[in-house]
């Protein structure tokens, strides 16, 4: 299942001198927040890792698989009612697929850094 327009919605890409930034906005009425969890919910960081990699195919124009998370660290809870966030995808290699992501909202406020390696479906 593909999390793009239904967890997450696109709203900029920006080409970087290190890579790409996405601004994506979250959809708080998504059924993954009704059960992740009801009264307080929270943005899984299974679901964070497949945005990563669903933005690096899309930068990439590749079908990918995640072969591996060879980091995750998540600093601060991701939210549906954060408003805009920021994924910025860096230090990408076309080789072997491998990207780092650094999620952030407007104020470079920090939510999550992870290391994905890809392998090209």
């Amino acid at each position: 299942m593909t999390l793009k327009n239904y967890l997450y919605k696109v709203l900029n890409v920006k080409e970087t001198p290190e890579g790409v930034t996405y601004s994506i906005s979250l959809n708080q009425e998504c059924p993954i927040y009704k059960a992740h969890f009801p009264t307080m919910p929270i943005t899984p960081g299974a679901c964070i890792i497949q945005m990563v990699e669903e933005l690096l195919e899309d930068h990439l124009k590749m079908n990918l698989q995640t072969a591996g998370v060879k980091n995750a660290k998540f600093l601060r809870v991701l939210k549906p009612t954060d408003e805009v966030i920021c994924v910025n995808l860096a230090q990408i290699q076309k080789q072997i697929i491998k990207a780092q992501a650094t999620i952030t909202d407007r104020t470079d406020t920090v939510y999550a850094k992870i290391s994905l390696i890809c392998n090209v479906v």
